[in-house]
């Protein structure tokens, strides 16, 4: 079902691309079902950034054995982003669903079939972060219950066994349930290689972050950032030497790490550019166009003139979570 796309040049699929200010989001320029597409790395790169691996094992009387065994593959994010699930569900042929309220909106594959169709796809563009260990723990689950092993009750301690190892581990009544639990080890990460400049891109659009920052109301500096949690560390190591620029630094008290970039020259002339070719998509790609923005007025050396400082404070309080309200 990913054979009908063609993916040779990393612009493919995005030349068509244009930002809808009334939506505030990227959308296509046109109807046609092609340019919904996305590519499948970033696809990757977003859900290492914004996936969740879950298995539920609920207490149910109408179940034989008394226990039902639930997965769920899903991507939940602000309800301004519906329009990339629903291109990350179309670039996926289709499965699964999408559903929004009035704050979130979230893509969730739930039954079994799709779910198999979900992992052979992360098993050709396989997950990089940590979240890879939760999707190798995942796959085990689904093959368990493709065999239907989950039908006795040795496939349940079984599939409890990896819960235990999943995400956060198990409920104090599921230990209390199940005490002859043995956690399985989790996976290593072998190694931690960026495959394809798309997984840069989708991980931007999941977990990056473009700010202004300000000195007393003047422009002080542009920002590029990316935080995870310092068991990460390779992750974003492996990030900064792709884009040859920026800089780790560890925030101990919060177990966190930011990467950053924010040398006006390695924003001009290597991350602008990359995204430029790789472009953020959803409301954040908003953020970036704004950037670009400033960026162009800096380069041009004219953000001290009073209509473009007034610009840019403008700018700055309207992005991000400025724009969300």
């Amino acid at each position: 079902m990913y054979t009908k796309i063609s993916y040779d040049s990393p612009l493919n699929g995005f030349n068509s691309l244009n930002i809808n200010s009334d939506c505030h989001y990227a959308t296509p320029r046109d109807n046609k079902k092609d340019d919904l597409q996305i590519h499948p790395w970033f696809i990757t790169g977003f859900t290492d950034g914004e996936g969740c691996f879950s298995c539920s094992v609920i207490k149910n009387s109408s179940y034989k054995l008394g226990w039902e065994i639930q997965l769920c593959f899903q991507i939940k994010l602000h309800v301004r982003d519906y329009p990339i699930l629903l291109r990350i569900q179309e670039s996926l042929g289709g499965i699964g669903n999408v559903s929004s309220n009035q704050s979130t909106c979230a893509f969730r594959v739930r039954k079994l079939n799709e779910l198999i169709e979900i992992i052979k796809f992360f098993d050709k563009y396989p997950l990089i972060s940590r979240k890879r260990g939760d999707y190798l723990l995942f796959k085990e689950i689904v093959s368990i219950m493709q065999l239907k092993e989950h039908l006795t009750l040795q496939g349940i301690q079984k599939i409890i066994n990896i819960r235990a190892t999943l995400n956060f581990g198990l409920s104090k009544e599921l230990q209390l349930m199940f005490p002859e639990t043995i956690p399985v080890p989790r996976p290593l990460r072998e190694i931690c290689v960026i495959p394809h400049p798309q997984w840069i891109a989708g991980f931007a659009s999941a977990e990056g972050n473009f700010s202004i920052l300000l000195d007393n109301g003047i422009f002080k500096s542009l920002l590029f950032k990316i935080t995870q949690h310092e068991r990460d560390d390779i992750l974003l190591t492996t990030i900064r030497q792709y884009l040859n620029c920026g800089h780790n630094y560890l925030r101990k008290t919060e177990n966190v790490i930011d990467f950053k970039v924010t040398k006006f020259s390695e924003i001009n002339e290597l991350i602008i550019p990359f995204f430029t070719i790789n472009p953020i998509l959803g409301v954040k790609s908003l953020d970036f166009n704004d950037w670009c923005l400033v960026s162009d007025i800096v380069k041009k050396k004219e953000h001290k003139f009073e209509e473009n400082v007034i610009k840019i404070r403008e700018l700055q309080k309207g992005m991000n979570r400025g724009r969300s309200k």
